[in-house]
């Protein structure tokens, strides 16, 4: 292969993630009232290289969360400000998106630094 062909497919192939990654930038639905989100939920936990695990979520209507996978167990708050969500646990905080999709409702945690994120749907 040549240079100038190797370089049109690696601006391609950028250009392709590049285009992946803002479509893939979803906010979700505002959330106005923590009730929007309140309950227990089930999904599963991904960690950068790991396997996923099972993850639980209760969201309480005082806003304090309780998050439980394997052997571990953490306590926290979720914060609403102008219809965006945010989470905070002792060790890590981030963004908490609420989907309503055709599927059911949708959680989705991200943390500000990475290496892990949640997908949860309510507990049945």
């Amino acid at each position: 292969m040549t240079t100038p062909t190797v370089i049109a497919r690696a601006t391609l192939v950028l250009l392709a993630a590049a285009f992946l990654l803002g479509a893939s930038n979803v906010t979700g639905k505002p959330i106005t009232d923590i009730r929007m989100i309140e309950g227990k939920w089930r999904g599963q936990i991904a960690f950068a290289g790991g396997p996923y695990e099972i993850y639980y979520l209760t969201i309480n209507p005082d806003a304090t969360i309780v998050a439980a996978w394997g052997a571990n167990t953490r306590w926290g708050k979720v914060t609403l400000t102008d219809g965006k969500a945010r989470f905070s646990f002792p060790t890590s905080s981030g963004v908490l998106y609420y989907y309503e999709e055709k599927d059911g409702r949708v959680i989705t945690l991200r943390p500000d630094f990475g290496g892990w994120d949640v997908q949860v749907r309510p507990l049945k």
